[in-house]
């Protein structure tokens, strides 16, 4: 922040949920600020139209110690995936199993689905992930499923699908990560059926 109030053309500063990450995007680009996957920015301004420091960037040079020291807690681990049906049930467990040495909480991001006339099934209990079932159990404890109600089809490839379906799982895995997510968290994200190796 001191950075920024020191330098003249710099107006707008944007820090992230790790709360040690300024980011700084060429000429002050704004358009940019807060879209990386993942993290929520804090952005505000650092000057006024007039040239001015303005107050908010004044409070955040003073609290800047307390944010240095927020930063040297051992991250924790959070996986976040998007559930596309029971037929991806025994591939999440796989993928649990392999992690569950490493993460310490498994986020399941589950959307409506859409009917086969067009109409939303919503919550069909049946397609329903349930941390409660025998095969998920082991992880309950540290599992979190966040609904959404946006419609999103259960055969999911977040390589093969339409753009803004694509995004719309994106959007919905860093909603579900800022509810139950802490600044000092790292996450892993991705399709479900590509499972990190815990040793990599």
């Amino acid at each position: 922040v001191q950075a920024c109030t020191d330098c003249s053309r710099c107006r707008v500063v944007s820090f992230s949920r790790k709360e040690k990450d300024c980011s700084w995007y060429a000429e002050c680009d704004t358009a940019k600020l807060g879209d990386a996957f993942g993290t929520y920015h804090r952005s505000f301004l650092v000057r006024g139209a007039e040239g001015s420091v303005t107050a908010e960037a004044t409070a955040a040079v003073r609290t800047a110690p307390e944010l240095e020291l927020a930063t040297q807690v051992t991250p924790r681990v959070v996986d976040v995936v998007v559930y596309g049906g029971p037929h991806y049930d025994a591939v999440l467990e796989l993928r649990m199993r392999e992690l569950n040495e490493i993460v310490g909480l498994f986020i399941v991001v589950q959307h409506a689905r859409p009917g086969a006339g067009g109409g939303i099934r919503g919550r069909d209990a049946s397609r329903t992930f349930s941390p409660a079932q025998p095969r998920f159990q082991p992880f309950a404890n540290k599992t979190e499923v966040w609904h959404s109600e946006k419609v999103v089809d259960e055969f999911l490839d977040l390589d093969v699908m339409n753009g803004a379906e694509r995004n719309l799982c994106f959007e919905s895995m860093r909603d579900a990560f800022a509810e139950f997510g802490r600044p000092t968290d790292v996450v892993l994200a991705g399709d479900i059926d590509e499972v990190p190796r815990a040793g990599r």
